[in-house]
């Protein structure tokens, strides 16, 4: 059997549990991209043979950034290292698909020895986390962020993200069939086929939220911003040209979670349940502060 099917076999397996899509799209990147470094044909037996070189391959692998940018570099003879988080996620990927061999019934005892030896070496491989300040942006960054926008209907969906805390993709799959009715006051219903870790939820709309719902609708469904590669793109134009580092579409997501906290006084286990998360930790990751703001608040003597 040769490793591009062991990947495939594994992928169905992964897409029969509640996963996300991203997440499933990160499994299949980084596996493929993985086997595309080996032979077409390469076995499973030629990957047990000799784990030595087996955890040499995937070192190389892991420590290759292959992004456009990344060949630019290289081309300069200035190769671009990959950021350590990254290397860390990929070689989690490969523990993941590693330990899925393990239940397979056509291991032989030498087999089963070389892949435990590859799963302790995946271990040593993993470079130490950095730990990132989360961003978070202020109301008139937020402000700056929808008028440096080049499209109307993107500066809409910035500001339903902005004000309500759901996920990109949540949004870009909302329909008039989401919006729901509890004790006469409007709600959108997400269920778990469209959220991450297919947990069923309900967030509350404001008037702001239910004004732009309709038009939020209308720019997915007419609009050109109908997939999260697409908004991604605008929404980091935008902040370049805000001046606006490292802006992303779950920037506002995390800022929807430090204002309703910090500002507007929400509980954290009301943030919870609008976020959606499973665990409390998750939500107090996702609260961040705002340097600027930070620093201008400092108490003064």
């Amino acid at each position: 059997m040769t490793i591009s099917t062991l990947i495939e076999s594994f992928l169905d397996l992964k897409r029969s549990i509640p996963l996300s899509k991203n997440t499933l799209r990160t499994y299949s990147n980084v596996l493929r991209a993985w086997a595309k470094t080996m032979q077409p044909n390469h076995s499973l037996s030629d990957l047990l043979l000799n784990p030595d070189n087996t955890l040499s391959n995937i070192g190389t692998f892991v420590s290759t950034n292959r992004s456009q940018w990344a060949e630019r570099a290289l081309s300069r003879n200035n190769p671009l290292k990959k950021d350590p988080n990254t290397r860390r996620l990929e070689l989690s990927i490969l523990n993941i698909f590693f330990k899925n061999l393990l239940d397979l019934p056509s291991l032989d005892n030498t087999e089963r020895a070389n892949l435990s030896i590859i799963l302790n070496g995946l271990i040593k491989l993993r470079p130490r986390a950095t730990i990132r300040l989360p961003v978070i942006l202020t109301n008139d960054q937020v402000r700056s962020l929808i008028t440096h926008c080049a499209r109307d209907d993107v500066r809409i969906i910035i500001e339903f993200l902005a004000l309500s805390g759901l996920r990109a993709e949540e949004v870009l799959t909302l329909t008039h069939d989401n919006l729901i009715l509890i004790e006469r006051r409007r709600f959108i219903h997400l269920s778990a086929d469209h959220t991450k870790g297919r947990k069923e939820r309900v967030v509350p709309l404001t008037p702001r939220l239910e004004e732009l719902y309709p038009q939020v609708i209308l720019a997915i469904t007419e609009g050109a911003i109908n997939t999260y590669p697409k908004l991604f793109g605008y929404i980091t134009r935008a902040a370049r040209r805000a001046s606006l580092r490292n802006v992303t579409p779950h920037t506002l997501r995390r800022t929807f979670a430090t204002l309703a906290l910090n500002e507007a006084g929400m509980s954290l286990k009301n943030l919870q349940q609008i976020l959606g998360h499973s665990d409390i930790k998750t939500t107090q990751r996702y609260i961040g502060i705002n340097l600027d703001h930070a620093r201008n608040t400092m108490p003064k003597l």
